[in-house]
């Protein structure tokens, strides 16, 4: 999980510098929102990530940026993380913590946690994720969405991007024994706003902000977050892979970084069978550090 965290940030590094420059608050905004809405495109995985370890650790290069995390909390797992770029325009610093919520055939995502994007002219912006659904995940077509709202919040000068995804309420998932026929996939469409922070009632334990509906609107944003950005009229952005920087190893790493994990290193050999035996043996040695912590606890 902790390499998926630093996989979202393969854009970063591209889009980040651009702000740093740009002197206009509002379009320093719409740039922020790219780059917040750039890491949901990378966030679908094909595989259910290792569950990670307290204390375990991971280091990466995305680019020119110099990742660090590390695992924190078990329940709901946790990862603190700190991020620079080299030419040191901005860093990326916090935690984010996971939860998930299943159903027969799908489950729920939250993110949550205090994540800070703060440049060296003294610029801060804070994001709030929107809920993520999977479905297909026993049975069927696996289907990815995002539900709910998100925000994107300059906190210097107090403004935010509010942001209502698949607006229509269309292509939910139903219950596997309802009656109406499920849907194949979900739509990826969004629209938003940019309003004064003061407009909005933020729901810190999960992304359901609401918006006064008499706020001032200084921008329109629409678009799908799989494919496009507009701000009014004009496209801010457009999925290109070509704008995704390689992520690779840091040549020195601590012992506890996560690509030295046994079972991470048979599935990179294509060994799932005994893969799967180790992700075991690790996630029984977590019960029993979990178990340990709590009798200590309940000592005191």
């Amino acid at each position: 999980m902790l390499q998926v965290f630093a996989f979202e940030l393969k854009e970063a590094p591209y889009i980040l510098p651009k702000v740093y420059y740009i002197q206009n608050k509002f379009e320093k905004l719409k740039y922020m929102t790219v780059f917040f809405l750039s890491q949901i495109v990378l966030s679908p995985i094909l595989v259910k990530p290792f569950n990670p370890i307290i204390g375990e650790t991971f280091q990466a290069k995305v680019g020119n940026l110099n990742v660090y995390l590390e695992q924190t909390v078990h329940k709901p797992p946790t990862a603190n993380f700190y991020c620079y770029d080299d030419h040191g325009l901005y860093k990326i610093y916090g935690y984010l913590a996971v939860t998930a919520h299943g159903g027969v055939n799908c489950f729920t995502s939250k993110k949550l946690g205090n994540v800070v994007i703060e440049f060296k002219d003294g610029n801060k912006y804070r994001i709030y994720y929107p809920l993520i659904v999977v479905g297909g995940t026993t049975m069927g077509k696996k289907t990815f969405n995002v539900k709910y709202n998100a925000l994107m919040v300059d906190l210097k000068n107090e403004i935010c991007s509010y942001i209502k995804f698949n607006p229509d309420q269309t292509g939910i998932i139903k219950g596997l024994f309802n009656k109406n026929k499920q849907k194949e996939y979900y739509p990826d469409k969004f629209i938003g706003k940019i309003v004064d922070l003061s407009n909005v009632k933020i729901d810190q334990e999960g992304p359901n902000h609401v918006l006064n509906k008499n706020a001032k609107v200084y921008c329109d944003i629409s678009g799908e977050w799989c494919k496009e950005i507009f701000f009014g009229r004009e496209c801010y952005w457009k999925r290109n892979l070509e704008n995704y920087c390689n992520m690779y190893e840091m040549e020195f790493k601590l012992p506890s970084d996560s690509s030295f994990r046994e079972d991470m290193i048979l599935w990179g050999k294509n060994d799932e069978e005994n893969a799967q035996i180790k992700k075991e043996e690790y996630e029984e040695l977590q019960r029993k550090d979990t178990r340990l912590r709590n009798q200590f606890n309940n000592r005191k």
